[in-house]
């Protein structure tokens, strides 16, 4: 018996290390190949957020507030999961356009997964606010005064709308983190 116990809980290890490496795996295809995007932060006090070694963020995209009629919302939940379109500009620089539905996505367009939160106005107004599941920002021990200017989020990001926040850039476009060779 204990014999068989030591089988189960060694299977059960190996298993949970593969799903480990192919989770890796699968960030690291989605960095190299994703499409590149920046998302505006919200306007903040960055002295305020700096937490340690890593920075709390917001996006814009989080403050708008998205109108809908009320026979089109979203079968009386008030969170759920969804898929906006968002369409960026020739410098990478993307804002929302429309939640997912049957269009064929333009040159310009891509999916970017969120969860979304229904609110109501008033008797017949409701809007819903996105949620990007991306809050933080980790980077390297005292370097938080670079990440003072920032003003973007850099996102990879595949055909599904999966993504990745891969860096943060300032009122420029360029990238904040110095990468060391």
């Amino acid at each position: 018996m204990k014999r068989i116990s030591e089988l189960i809980i060694s299977i059960l290890v190996i298993g949970v290390i593969i799903y480990a490496f192919q989770v890796k795996a699968d960030r690291d295809q989605l960095i190299l190949t994703g499409k590149e995007i920046l998302l505006e932060l919200a306007p903040v006090d960055p002295l305020s957020l700096l937490q340690g070694q890593y920075m709390i963020i917001n996006f814009a995209l989080e403050r708008e507030k998205i109108e809908v009629k009320e026979e089109d919302i979203n079968s009386g939940k008030v969170w759920f999961s969804a898929r906006i379109v968002l369409r960026y500009n020739e410098s990478g620089v993307a804002s929302f356009n429309r939640f997912e539905d049957d269009q064929l996505l333009a040159a310009n367009e891509i999916l970017f997964k969120i969860k979304a939160r229904r609110r109501r106005e008033n008797e017949s107004e409701y809007f819903y606010r996105i949620d990007v599941e991306q809050e933080s920002f980790l980077f390297k021990e005292n370097t938080e005064k670079i990440y003072e200017a920032a003003k973007y989020g850099v996102f990879r990001v595949n055909q599904d709308g999966d993504y990745v926040l891969v860096d943060l850039a300032d009122k420029d476009l360029k990238r904040l983190t110095v990468i060391e060779t």
